[in-house]
């Protein structure tokens, strides 16, 4: 059941701790060479930084930083001017809901890519 505070942000979304307002993911061309694979690499090694493959396959860098906007108590402090993204956002399609992971694979180190590397058989070398 969907209730609305006095704000009308939906309560469900203080009670996930806002999860979906913890980040910004930015979908990425699947890597296909060595250089693409050191690309990903060199995200890891940003503080923050994760990569992602979800259940269709795609890839994205994550950036874990919350919005500047969000309160804390997990409202919004921009509610009623919103951006759009945030507008169009379903309550049924929270992350938080899901009983399965929202990534196949989360790639948060370089040492997790090696091991995602090695899984798909791929034998890389970083040095030069």
């Amino acid at each position: 059941m969907t209730t609305k505070t006095k704000s009308g942000q939906l309560a469900e979304c203080r009670a996930c701790g806002a999860r979906c307002c913890q980040y910004v993911a930015i979908q990425i061309d699947e890597p296909e060479s060595k250089n693409d694979y050191s690309d990903i690499r060199w995200y890891l090694c940003h503080k923050n930084v994760w990569v992602f493959i979800d259940h269709d396959d795609s890839w994205f860098v994550q950036f874990n930083t919350p919005c500047g906007f969000l309160k804390k108590d997990n409202t919004c402090g921009i509610y009623d001017v919103r951006p759009f993204i945030c507008r169009q956002h379903d309550p049924s399609d929270c992350e938080a809901l899901d009983d399965v992971e929202c990534q196949k694979f989360m790639l948060k180190s370089v040492e997790d890519l090696d091991m995602y590397l090695k899984l798909k058989g791929k034998h890389y070398s970083w040095k030069r």
